[in-house]
């Protein structure tokens, strides 16, 4: 019998199902990116407790994307439900274990289904599902998981040497990266078939962002992802949109 956990304030419903797709995600995520644990000589303790900390960091940012996903979602009239990609967890499984452990930064964990609250959606401009709001949805969880590279950014400032902070972060960055291909089940598509050229925009974003982190501030990497963003999101639409 299933088990529903609500979470009331947030006005967002976990389904059990849902807890064990995340549960089994975080695992898999973990050892992928746990593979290799850093040391030249295998000692099981070590690796045990690398699986660990790689578990806890990967529940944090499945966490923050889809419960932001289904926070958004909620408040568009929408409802969202995780689910599984094994297919996508396999390949960067392979990545891992092929390479040991030094390819880890393909995480796909897995796919969203959303369905509009029949209730909540009375009165809307669009009454059912559309394309741009499912896209919206998508990368919201994206977007705040770069929020939560940002965060950890500022704390490796207070803990340099804290080298879980930094991984983290490469987590958090590999994660935003991938969940914005444009391939089918990955949540990138959904903002793709939406508008290309919003799709391009907030890529060039999560992009840059990921890039400018590594070798500035956070907030400067705000400022410059911007401007990245903007200069070669309006290149791709005056070369490419505007020519149709």
């Amino acid at each position: 019998m299933s088990i529903n956990l609500f979470i009331k304030k947030f006005n967002v419903l976990v389904a059990a199902k849902e807890l064990n797709s995340f549960f089994l995600a975080a695992l898999l995520l973990a050892l992928i990116s746990g593979f290799d644990d850093g040391t030249k000589t295998f000692q099981f303790s070590h690796w045990v407790l690398n699986f660990i900390t790689m578990f806890l960091i990967s529940v944090l940012v499945l966490v923050v994307a889809e419960f932001s996903r289904k926070i958004y979602a909620h408040k568009q009239g929408y409802s969202v439900q995780f689910k599984l990609l094994p297919i996508a967890l396999l390949i960067g499984l392979v990545f891992s274990i092929v390479s040991k452990g030094k390819i880890w930064y393909v995480l796909i964990p897995g796919t969203i289904t959303i369905t509009h609250i029949t209730g909540m959606r009375i009165g809307k401009f669009r009454y059912g599902l559309n394309y741009f709001d499912m896209g919206k949805i998508a990368f919201s969880g994206t977007i705040a998981v770069l929020g939560l590279a940002i965060i950890l950014k500022f704390l490796s400032y207070l803990a340099p040497n804290n080298l879980y902070l930094t991984k983290a972060m490469i987590f958090c960055i590999s994660y935003a990266i991938c969940n914005s291909l444009p391939i089918p089940y990955v949540n990138g598509h959904q903002m793709f078939f939406a508008s290309r050229t919003a799709y391009f925009f907030i890529l060039f974003f999560v992009i840059g962002l990921s890039f400018f982190l590594f070798i500035t501030n956070p907030v400067l990497s705000v400022i410059l992802a911007l401007i990245f963003s903007a200069v070669f999101g309006t290149i791709y639409f005056m070369f490419f949109e505007l020519k149709k």
